[in-house]
């Protein structure tokens, strides 16, 4: 593991060396305030290109702040308060990590209905379903806890082979950086699932976190030591202006399941940290992705202030996997067009219920290959 840790969820704020980039005096009326902003994700954003390449509505990161008739500049002259204008137009990059802040206010980024949809069904009833209707009782699910980032368990017949993990999140938010005490619970649900045949390794709808906290879990599932993905930094006003790759790998570690087969199952709103994990964990030859295609939004939240005393948050590093494809924008899809598994319920009449389809998948595919 690498010794410098990025942290998705922390907020870091550059005070000297934001000269580089915010120059000296500049122009704090409302328009100056709102051209500021746009140059500032004009010159650090690691994606405008991506980002605004399937924006639909603009023609380029220029157009917004400058079209005649829908510009921002326009909007704002309009009447649009600063605030809004500021944090709409950041909006139109669509990326999770790009959020602007003001003394009792923030405008966060939209995310798309389809994943609010799945996001919305899993986290209201993700506990209940897989504890209903698929994983065995006390002796076999001991993650009852609606506030712990893990759901484990055994599955009922006839699946009873196979084990079955959901990690809600890697989550750093007590410590702002370094393992949390939490993330070792895995070393016990492993051992206790080590006898399985197989396990279901389920991070839909896991918001990203801290890669001290993935890695340590990614580590309990990697085969020795492999590479997963290469970090830049925007250093500079180019669109190509980025440091050299840093490259990060896994190395296996502590209590492991690395010889019999994984599924890891993802969808649209596994984000971030979750997308980092999903990279590591295609490296290793047990383990298969399947569900539908993560978020798209790799880089690193880094937070630097705006003139007026309000802050933003940005994505300033290109995030790559180790053959040097960039997946910010589009999500990582599962390899193989068999494994993606599209739509989220079907019917069950036996049940008289609605049923996991992308669950039932993994478990039919495990089903042949077991």
């Amino acid at each position: 593991m690498k010794n410098n840790v990025m942290i998705f969820t922390l907020v870091f704020i550059l005070f000297s060396s934001c000269q580089l980039f915010l120059g000296a005096e500049h122009d704090t009326s409302p328009q100056g305030v709102l051209t500021n902003l746009w140059n500032d994700f004009n010159i650090i954003h690691a994606y405008i290109d991506i980002r605004m390449s399937d924006n639909g509505i603009y023609s380029s990161w220029e157009d917004v702040l400058n079209n005649k008739e829908i510009g921002y500049k326009k909007k704002l002259s309009e009447g649009l308060p600063l605030f809004d204008a500021c944090g709409l137009m950041l909006r139109e990059l669509g990326d999770p990590h790009v959020g602007l802040y003001g003394p009792g206010k923030f405008f966060y980024s939209l995310i798309p209905n389809d994943v609010l949809t799945e996001r919305g069904w899993y986290t209201l009833r993700s506990n209940n379903i897989q504890r209903q209707l698929y994983l065995q009782g006390p002796g076999g699910l001991f993650s009852a806890d609606r506030d712990s980032m893990f759901l484990y368990g055994l599955f009922n017949e006839p699946y009873e082979n196979i084990g079955y993990i959901h990690i809600r999140s890697f989550s750093d938010s007590t410590d702002f950086g370094g393992i949390q005490d939490w993330v070792a619970q895995i070393n016990g649900i492993i051992t206790y699932l080590n006898n399985t045949d197989a396990i279901i390794l389920d991070i839909r709808n896991n918001d990203g976190g801290s890669t001290a906290n993935m890695e340590y879990i990614a580590a309990r599932f990697a085969d020795g030591k492999t590479d997963y993905l290469k970090i830049s930094t925007k250093r500079g006003p180019g669109r190509n202006d980025f440091t050299a790759p840093v490259t990060y790998s896994i190395q296996s570690g502590g209590t492991t399941y690395n010889n019999k087969p994984v599924i890891l199952l993802t969808n649209k709103a596994s984000v971030s940290a979750a997308e980092w994990f999903t990279l590591a964990l295609r490296e290793q030859d047990h383990v298969q992705h399947m569900g539908t295609a993560t978020r798209g939004a790799l880089s690193a939240r880094m937070a630097r202030p705006m003139i007026n005393g309000w802050y933003y948050t940005i994505s300033a590093d290109k995030v790559e996997d180790k053959n040097g494809i960039c997946y910010e924008g589009v999500g990582i899809r599962p390899e193989k067009t068999e494994y993606i598994i599209t739509g989220v319920w079907e019917e069950w009449e036996e049940r008289g219920n609605r049923d996991d389809r992308q669950l039932n998948k993994a478990l039919e595919w495990l089903e042949l290959l077991l």
